[in-house]
């Protein structure tokens, strides 16, 4: 599970709408947000997640769960035609996200430069 900022832009209006990332792997996400998908929308999921880490990727609605209360409801999307090599990527993110909460700690960044 994450909690990072991300956009979502439907297929049908191509207008960015503001959501909040909660769960990645590389078939798909679990997005929050307020604004209304329903279940077989094609979306565009645009996620800038760290230096290395970061696409823009079509993806279709295929659960939604409404909120009781507050305003934001959550929206699981499959990754459709996902590229390997950002595949790769989102697997190597997801698996350091692991391994640093496991220990506690944030691994290293390869692309990172001297202090």
């Amino acid at each position: 599970m994450v909690s990072h900022p991300v956009r979502v832009r439907a297929t049908k209006t191509f207008i960015d709408q503001p959501a909040l990332l909660e769960d990645l792997s590389s078939g798909g996400a679990c997005v929050r947000s307020a604004y209304r998908m329903r279940t077989g929308d094609n979306v565009i999921l645009n996620a800038h997640l760290s230096t290395a880490v970061r696409f823009e990727q079509m993806a279709k609605v295929v659960y939604v769960q409404r909120q009781q209360s507050g305003y934001q409801s959550r929206y699981g999307l499959r990754f459709v035609d996902l590229r390997s090599d950002v595949k790769m990527a989102i697997a190597k993110y997801v698996a350091e996200e692991q391994h640093g909460r496991k220990f506690g700690v944030q691994p290293f960044s390869t692309t990172a430069g001297p202090a």
